[in-house]
């Protein structure tokens, strides 16, 4: 039975006693930096590992408290499963204790458990007021069901209890999964001697494995893992929701390389984005408020961007709103739908809001194009509203199989079976394509080829590469094709001579186009085997179809043979030429157009094609020394 792994994250204002209760539960200090320790604060993201009585193995990261390192903060906070927000009794809930919660809210961390810190150094009434800030505070954030623990690590209150009622925090919660996609985002990367690039983060998805192929994104590409640590510990693979650290290697990995900000994932198609369409909330206050142009401060992960924001649908998203962003990225980021992200103010910065991540680098759309319906089904549908709301945005090109989790947010598996039991998507050479505009498409398609017909009545059908040409340039490689099958399949158009045609469609001519039949065959039949050239055919008015079609339906009724593209002959003068030939050469070899001329009178010139005409039937065989008329007995 493999063990619960989950991370506990700290959060509250600076010097209220983080990283002296972590160092207290774990025997771990999380102050690993000389600045750190100098200064007596967390500057960055410290970690340690606790197991909690029922056997769960948390993972515990201590972030910093200063308003300085919000960023370093919300690096860490992005793998928490349970937020330990801590107040100290002494001084209370103070700015930033209230704005880590609301970053950890907006993160979508759903569990929490308050800790009033410091109890030794404080008389029981300065703690009871803290106690109650907090617990209002836990509450107002949607946090009220969460148990709230006095301690004191310098005497021991409390301490026993804590282990238990975070464990308790996870029951009920399902086991992060093992078959989805990898990912770690890195928060840290350094070199150790003997072993190369060593990077650590929280384990998001997936199960690596040493020896296993992975990629750094943004960054140097392609990557092998030969080493993996949990907390200290050499294992073979490691689960969601572990701390890992993994030795990796390739040609252009170094710790200048490969750093906080970038993930390691194991898809290769799964790449950076430019911009990013995210869901919004805004926070209650009154500076909390975008509008067109804004440069904004977006987290995501470990990484960290500048952006311009632009609002869709609304000329701004004010103070406890929500709405849709348009976030232009200033540096690439790794970003998978669902993502949550923080939005903080460029100058004065403080954080103003959060989101998720519904669409990576959307189009440009025209201003009567409404993806509305397809985000939302992205975010809050079924899994299989969410793939088909992804396919939709992908447009006429479609999504590759790989790219379907990662742009519906759909774990993988379940992405796949979607895929196989979606009704009307098509598969084609390059991925899925949604079955709106396979809809979109066979209507396309379908009013292409009745609009064929009708200026062309007399075509069997339309050419297959005039065809393709009517879905958008933009359109998956193949999806023209498949959509034709299905429409075979269905009984609604046949191939034929590489052309397609409605079944319904038989061609036929116009009264003025039967008239010129009758001339065409008059002047044919008159030139016999001879024929005649297309050119002196068209001397005289023409139908309103065009002599040439004419004489193609001619060919195809088996009424005139059409030698070398140019002299239409009568096909019954070529049959009785072929019975003559049979009848008078059969079994003779190495003849000449001389010896031919004793049976078809013919100058040359005209000779030539006939012959070629029955080497195509068969009757005669062209060989070195001459040609052969068969014997077909």
């Amino acid at each position: 039975m493999t063990t619960r792994s989950a991370v506990v994250g700290t959060a509250g204002h600076i010097d209220h006693g983080k990283s002296a209760l972590v160092r207290a539960l774990t025997g771990v200090d999380p102050d690993r930096l000389a600045e750190e320790k100098e200064r007596g604060i967390t500057v960055d993201l410290g970690f340690a590992e606790l197991e909690a009585p029922g056997g769960t193995r948390l993972g515990i990261v201590d972030v910093p408290g200063h308003e300085g390192f919000v960023r370093n903060m919300v690096a860490g906070a992005w793998g928490m499963d349970v937020v330990l927000l801590v107040v100290a009794a002494d001084e209370g809930v103070m700015p930033q204790t209230r704005e880590h919660l609301a970053i950890v809210q907006l993160l979508g961390v759903r569990r929490a458990v308050g800790v009033v810190t410091k109890v030794d150094r404080a008389d029981p009434t300065l703690t009871a007021v803290a106690r109650e800030e907090l617990e209002v505070l836990l509450e107002e954030w949607g946090y009220g069901e969460a148990p709230v623990v006095e301690t004191s690590v310098k005497d021991g209150t409390g301490l026993d209890e804590l282990p238990r009622l975070l464990e308790s925090q996870l029951e009920g919660e399902s086991a992060p999964r093992t078959d989805d996609l990898l990912r770690l985002p890195v928060d840290r990367a350094f070199t150790v001697h003997g072993t190369g690039t060593v990077v650590t983060g929280t384990l998001k998805g997936g199960r690596p494995r040493t020896g296993d192929r992975a990629f750094v994104r943004p960054g140097p590409g392609e990557i092998r893992i030969r080493g993996i640590q949990v907390h200290g510990r050499a294992v073979d693979e490691a689960v969601p929701g572990q701390r890992v650290a993994l030795a990796i290697t390739g040609s252009r990995v170094h710790p200048s390389t490969v750093g906080r900000g970038q993930d390691i994932v194991g898809v290769e198609e799964w790449t950076e984005v430019g911009a990013v369409v995210a869901r919004a909330r805004m926070l209650p206050h009154e500076r909390a408020r975008i509008n067109p142009g804004d440069r904004v401060r977006v987290h995501l992960g470990t990484a960290h961007a500048m952006a311009r924001a632009a609002p869709l649908g609304s000329e701004e998203v004010g103070p406890g709103e929500e709405g849709w962003l348009r976030l232009r990225l200033e540096d690439p980021v790794m970003a998978r739908v669902g993502d949550r992200i923080i939005l903080r103010s460029y100058s004065p910065v403080s954080t103003i809001g959060g989101g998720q991540v519904v669409e990576r680098n959307p189009p440009r759309r025209s201003r009567r194009s409404d993806p509305y319906s397809a985000w939302t089904a992205i975010l809050d549908g079924t899994p299989e509203e969410s793939v088909e709301g992804a396919l939709e945005l992908a447009g006429w090109s479609g999504l590759p199989e790989a790219l379907v989790p990662v742009e519906s947010g759909v774990p993988l598996p379940r992405a796949r079976s979607v895929l196989q039991e979606m009704e009307g998507a098509v598969r084609t050479r390059s991925g899925f394509v949604a079955p709106r505009w396979v809809r979109e498409g066979k209507q396309v398609l379908r009013e292409a080829v009745l609009s064929h017909h009708d200026a062309a009545p007399l075509d069997l059908g339309m050419p297959l590469e005039a065809a393709r040409r009517t879905l958008p340039s933009r359109a998956a490689p193949g999806l023209a094709d498949a959509l034709l099958e299905e429409g075979v399949r269905a009984g609604e158009m046949v191939f034929e001579e590489d052309r397609i045609r409605m079944v319904s469609h038989k061609p036929r001519l116009t009264p003025e186009g039967e008239r010129t039949r009758a001339r065409i065959r008059d002047r044919v039949n008159e030139a016999g085997l001879e024929g005649i050239a297309l050119s002196d055919l068209s001397q005289g008015k023409a139908p309103p179809e065009g002599l040439g079609p004419v004489v193609r339906f001619l060919e195809r009724e088996g009424e005139v043979v059409v030698l070398e593209g140019e002299r239409v002959v009568p096909a019954a003068a070529l049959d009785a030429a072929a019975r003559k030939v049979r009848e008078e050469l059969k079994g003779a070899r190495g003849l000449g157009p001389s010896d031919f001329r004793s049976v078809l009178p013919l100058s040359r010139r005209h000779l030539l094609p006939v012959l070629q005409h029955l080497d195509r039937l068969g009757v005669t065989v062209r060989t070195e020394g001459g040609r052969e008329v068969v014997d077909p007995s």
